[in-house]
């Protein structure tokens, strides 16, 4: 009798330990999805971003020596958020960002770079595609969104402002100038007027 009792709690223990096991695996899971996770739009945050870059230094793949950078910023959000509310602010963050995500490739990034701002990395992609992205999907996908925007100067309906760069981003040195012209090509759009994309090459 002792004996079975034994065996019994040594199986009983061994199941208890495999559930804590496996709930402290899908627990760990959960919390690297949140970390690298936009808690609003659910899109990839900064910290994915980076972690992004440290794999792509790790990677022996080719095709991720060059690649299309794209920022996206909506136009006029603030005023969007003052008119509308938060609420409403919050609402359009989500429908934008899933739709750029609707327009991606496998194994392209999207993430959220901060308030209204988003950013596209997509690998080897050549400086033509990209800009046939923006103009046949990432324009008329945001556009059939058909978000009201009593506040904005360009349109009576959400636009983005666009940047884009394409060049090498390897080694970290060049992601950073490529990075940077991205913001500066975004910049440039702003200046332009919004509602429109402006592409500015590595070399530019």
């Amino acid at each position: 009798m002792l004996s079975l009792l034994l065996l019994f709690g040594m199986v009983l223990f061994t199941v208890t330990l495999k559930y804590k096991n496996r709930r402290i695996v899908e627990l760990n899971k959960s919390l690297a999805t949140i970390s690298f996770t936009d808690g609003l739009t659910s899109v990839a945050n900064r910290h994915a971003l980076d972690q992004l870059w440290q794999t792509w230094e790790t990677s022996k793949d080719d095709t991720l020596s060059a690649c299309a950078i794209i920022m996206i910023d909506i136009d006029y959000f603030k005023r969007f958020n003052d008119y509308y509310g938060h609420h409403d602010g919050d609402q359009a963050l989500k429908r934008v960002a899933a739709a750029l995500q609707r327009c991606c490739r496998p194994g392209d990034f999207v993430g959220r770079y901060g308030g209204e701002e988003f950013i596209m990395v997509l690998p080897g992609m050549s400086g033509d595609a990209v800009t046939t992205l923006v103009k046949n999907r990432i324009q008329p996908t945001i556009g059939a969104l058909n978000i009201a925007h009593a506040m904005s100067d360009v349109s009576d309906r959400i636009t983005l402002s666009i940047g884009i760069a394409s060049g090498e981003a390897m080694p970290e040195q060049k992601r950073h100038a490529l990075m940077n012209i991205a913001d500066k090509a975004l910049y440039q759009a702003k200046e332009q007027g919004r509602d429109q994309y402006v592409h500015l090459h590595y070399a530019d």
